[in-house]
């Protein structure tokens, strides 16, 4: 019972911050046309849902996990079969244009690291430990005291 608990406790946090990521998307990135303010947003997402499991004392497995899964049910798809690679980022940067983003592949990207990064690096400052004379203290906790 115990695996099943934590299959479906990281498929529940992935589903909440798959939908938290692809609605900032759809409603800053897009709607709002400010993806440079998506970017800055998606970014602070990572650091607060990092915060939050910290907080709440939630297993660190389970995090690295929604993260790393997260990162790969975001990540840019490979363009079809019979399309080359510069054609299909032509063609992506059209859609882009024709919804009056300028670079939007790009900031969609930066937007993609900003978060992959800002939660990992915040994963191993709240979650990452340094130990000294056998005593180990989380790295976050070690830069304060």
């Amino acid at each position: 019972m115990t695996t099943l608990w934590i299959v479906v406790n990281v498929l529940i946090y992935t589903f909440i911050l798959n939908v938290l990521y692809r609605q900032t998307y759809n409603l800053i990135f897009i709607l709002a046309k400010r993806p440079l303010t998506w970017v800055l947003v998606i970014s602070i997402i990572g650091i607060i849902n990092v915060i939050f499991a910290y907080m709440m004392s939630w297993n660190p497995r389970t995090v690295i996990t929604v993260i790393l899964l997260l990162s790969f049910l975001n990540f840019s798809p490979s363009p079809p079969k019979g399309v080359s690679k510069d054609k299909f980022k032509g063609m992506v940067n059209d859609v882009y244009l024709d919804w009056g983003i300028i670079k939007g592949s790009f900031k969609n990207k930066l937007g993609y690291f900003g978060f992959v990064i800002s939660s990992l690096g915040s994963y191993v400052l709240l979650f990452g430990e340094s130990c000294s004379a056998d005593i180990c203290k989380p790295i976050f906790e070690r830069m304060l005291f």
